[in-house]
């Protein structure tokens, strides 16, 4: 699967799994997480359910990624849980299964899994902590390079090529726990405040006292480059064709960093922070949540065309979208598909990084970005070069354009406008 040919969704977080970290379980039905993520509907999970799913996505021409996680396990987590071993199947290895339900998460991480528990650290907005932190549905904050864990991880995403014919790929949620320190490990490396809890009445923390830690941004790092050689079989031998690897994608979730881009294909971030995830997106496709939009024209030229600058695809609505838009309003849903030739147009388009390509002259102001471009496989398109946010009221602009191309060549310039499919010829 490419993924700047695709119509791209990715799975809410608890319409399959039974709670993070376990997203398959090992039996052949289990419930769903349920109610407790926003009012989601509890049923029965079957891996042909999930299978026909995406099957029918894709037969409409779209896709949808499977959701993962990799910082948290469990839900309704109890550190003092008494209850009895219980599992539930066998993993390839042998090694007992966790059970698909709240105490079976409580037991597999006490029995199994404890050594990966994040106990103790620092992080930079709440300072030092001593006890294991929890999250939402009362998940824990796991260190992914623990072999206990990471392994799991890892025969999690093997599990879903194994069972799921029709499975593309994953999106990899929450991006910001990476930002963590695990004082139980030393990566050589990272040195942080020993004493950083914040005192009652001071605004500044005291940071007299510094030792060693593990930056999560290294167990993250490390585990991602091990998902991505499962997803990525070409790339390591395992397969001769590209058609056999499948997507991964990131949730920045407002902490996007360069940095840990390495090994995926592209990002699907919430949050609003169009820039910060523009910069993600280089080289990369990149889609960025939508939460909803008012039916003010105005407004949608701006949203639209802020994206189209930034070479940022946003979130189209779509029935049962959890926290971001759904159809219902034919104002927005018409700016949709007056922008979405466009949005086609910029396929396979990557920022041009030389100094200055672009520049608008005059008093009508905007921006100007300028890309390169794989559009459609149409080799005689080299560049996209959205012109975007300009005085409405005036009648022209003048674009400089400053290109890598060898004197006296000639370009052929087409213009695409919004609620048109056909360029107009310059």
């Amino acid at each position: 699967m490419c993924i700047r040919d695709s119509k791209t969704n990715w799975d809410l977080s608890g319409t399959w799994m039974p709670y993070d970290g376990l997203f398959l379980p090992y039996q052949e039905e289990w419930l769903n997480l349920g109610p407790i993520n926003a009012g989601l509907k509890q049923y029965n999970v079957t891996y042909p359910m999930m299978d026909r799913y995406y099957q029918q996505i894709q037969a409409a021409g779209f896709h949808s990624l499977s959701y993962f996680d990799i910082g948290n396990w469990g839900t309704s987590i109890n550190m003092s849980y008494r209850g009895p071993n219980t599992t539930c199947g066998e993993r390839p290895n042998g090694m007992a299964a966790p059970c698909p339900d709240p105490d079976g998460s409580n037991e597999f991480l006490r029995d199994y899994l404890w050594d990966g528990l994040l106990k103790h650290g620092w992080d930079l907005v709440g300072g030092k902590w001593m006890v294991p932190r929890t999250d939402w549905v009362g998940t824990t904050d796991m260190d992914t390079m623990v072999p206990v864990f990471e392994d799991l991880l890892v025969e999690q995403l093997d599990r879903h090529i194994q069972k799921l014919p029709h499975f593309e790929g994953i999106a990899i949620d929450r991006l910001d726990y990476s930002e963590f320190f695990n004082y139980d490990y030393d990566d050589n490396t990272s040195w942080v405040p020993r004493n950083g809890t914040k005192l009652p009445g001071v605004a500044v923390p005291d940071l007299t006292i510094w030792g060693p830690a593990r930056a999560l941004r290294l167990s993250y790092r490390h585990t991602f480059e091990r998902l991505h050689k499962v997803l990525h079989p070409s790339a390591t031998g395992g397969a001769k064709h590209q058609s056999a690897d499948r997507v991964m994608l990131n949730n920045c979730n407002t902490l996007c960093r360069l940095d840990e881009m390495r090994s995926f294909d592209g990002t699907f971030s919430e949050g609003s922070s169009l820039n910060a995830v523009a910069w993600t997106g280089l080289r990369q496709p990149t889609i960025l949540w939508t939460y909803g939009l008012l039916p003010d024209l105005g407004v949608l030229d701006s949203y639209f065309q802020q994206h189209l600058v930034m070479n940022v695809y946003p979130m189209a609505p779509m029935p049962f979208n959890d926290h971001s838009i759904v159809p219902g309003d034919a104002v927005v849903e018409s700016a949709y598909q007056d922008y979405a030739p466009l949005f086609n147009a910029m396929h396979g388009a990557r920022w041009l990084l030389t100094p200055h390509p672009g520049l608008l002259l005059g008093p009508s102001g905007g921006s100007v970005n300028v890309l390169t471009s794989e559009s459609h496989g149409d080799a005689r398109c080299k560049y996209v070069v959205p012109v975007m946010l300009a005085d409405q009221s005036s009648s022209s602009l003048t674009l400089s354009l400053l290109l890598p191309e060898p004197d006296h060549a000639v370009l052929e310039l087409q213009v695409l406008h919004p609620g048109s499919e056909t360029p107009v010829q310059l």
